[in-house]
């Protein structure tokens, strides 16, 4: 794929699949892995739990991906599901809500939003935890959200979260969300599609 890098054209693809089970004495989660190429850029948007290493590189692979290729990696989160990967790509500037962390130095951004590429974005959007962002991709489908747990699943868009830093935060910000949306990737399931009103 890196040989054929479309210049007017984003690819997005979850590439490792997220889950959360919850069970009476324990829970289990992994985030979804989500890769966009956009020109040159190669992004991973949150890299998911432990012990996933393999599965990640194998994907990228597949979609003719070095690891050593990606050059950013976005964290919706700091979650250790979330975010326990990122120590495989080396190459890449780690983004985060407000923190920038390229070859061993880190920056700030202040604003609510902030462009990456031509067609990729990330704002703020706290709730979940209070360093929630979200990646807002323009792409030939419209609008997708990189939302990570601001929605973690389809069935979970109108219920507060049990863990939320702020669920009235959370709330306002699903709703912002929500209303640039074509489409939503959420933290542990698969896309989908906005119902517009």
């Amino acid at each position: 794929m890196e040989n054929i890098l479309r210049k007017n054209m984003v690819f997005i693809k979850i590439i490792k699949k997220g889950f959360w089970i919850k069970r009476k004495n324990y829970e289990r989660a992994s985030s979804n892995v989500v890769l966009v190429i956009n020109g040159k850029d190669i992004i991973l948007v949150d890299t998911g739990n432990l012990n996933e290493d393999k599965e990640i590189i194998s994907a990228l692979n597949i979609e003719g991906v070095r690891i050593n290729s990606i050059n950013i990696v976005i964290n919706t989160h700091y979650h250790l599901d979330h975010i326990s990967n990122n120590f495989l790509f080396k190459n890449a500037a780690i983004i985060a809500s407000g923190i920038i962390l390229k070859n061993g130095e880190f920056s700030k951004w202040d604003g609510k939003e902030m462009r990456i590429t031509k067609d990729v974005s990330i704002m703020k959007t706290p709730g979940h935890t209070r360093d929630d962002c979200s990646v807002i991709v323009r792409s030939n489908k419209g609008i997708i959200a990189i939302v990570g747990d601001l929605i973690p699943s389809k069935d979970r868009i109108n219920k507060k979260d049990p863990i939320a830093w702020n669920n009235k935060t959370l709330m306002k910000n699903r709703k912002r969300i929500l209303k640039i949306a074509d489409f939503i990737i959420p933290g542990h399931a698969p896309m989908f599609k906005v119902k517009k009103k």
